[in-house]
C-alpha cells in the first residue's frame, strides 16, 4: 500500500488512464509510421510523384523525428505507469481458469435452454399454423373415443346384467 506522502500513481486516480496511454501510444505509432513512410517516398523522385496528398514541406526528416520523440515519450510515460500501478485486487492463474470454467459451464446452459426454448416455440408455431382444422381434428378424435368407451362400458353393464 502507497504511503500517504507519496502520490498516487495515475492509473488508480484514472483507472482508464492505461487505455487512454495505450490508444496514445496507438495513434503516434501510425503518426510515425504515415510521416516516416511519406518522408521516404517523397525523396525519391520515381515515388514522389504518387503520393497523394502531394509532397509538400512538411514531409521532411525534422518532422519525422519529432513524431519519433514524441513516440517515445508516450511509450516512456506508459512504462512509468505500468511500474507504479499496485494491483491489489488481481486476479490469479487458479482464479483465472475457475472463472473461465464457469463461463463455460454458463454457456453450456444456456445452450441448453435456448435448445429447449427453441423446441417450445417450434411446437407453439406448429400448433398455430395447424390452426382451428387441427384443433376440430382432436376434438372429433376425442368425441369418437368417449362414444367407443360408453359404448363398451353399455355392453359390459347389459352383458353382466344378463348374464347374471
Amino acid at each position: 500500500m502507497p504511503d500517504a506522502s507519496s502520490p498516487a500513481p495515475p492509473s488508480l486516480i484514472m483507472p482508464d488512464s492505461m487505455f487512454r496511454q495505450d490508444n496514445e501510444i496507438s495513434d503516434k505509432l501510425n503518426d510515425f509510421h504515415n510521416r516516416y513512410t511519406r518522408f521516404i517516398r517523397c525523396q525519391d523522385e520515381n515515388t514522389a510523384m504518387h503520393v497523394n496528398p502531394s509532397c509538400n514541406s512538411s514531409d521532411n526528416f525534422l518532422n519525422v523525428q519529432r513524431s519519433y520523440q514524441s513516440l517515445l515519450t508516450s511509450i516512456k510515460g506508459m512504462e512509468t505507469a505500468l511500474s507504479t500501478t499496485q494491483v491489489t485486487n488481481g486476479t490469479t492463474n487458479e482464479q483465472s481458469d475457475h472463472d473461465e470454467e464457469e463461463i463455460l459451464r454458463t454457456y453450456a446452459a444456456i445452450r441448453e435452454q435456448r435448445k429447449q426454448l427453441d423446441q417450445a416455440l417450434e411446437r407453439l408455431y406448429s400448433e398455430r399454423k395447424a390452426g382451428p382444422g387441427s384443433s376440430e381434428q382432436q376434438l372429433k378424435h376425442s368425441m369418437y373415443a368417449n362414444t367407443l368407451w360408453v359404448i363398451l362400458a353399455s355392453c359390459l353393464i347389459w352383458y353382466a346384467v344378463v348374464e347374471m
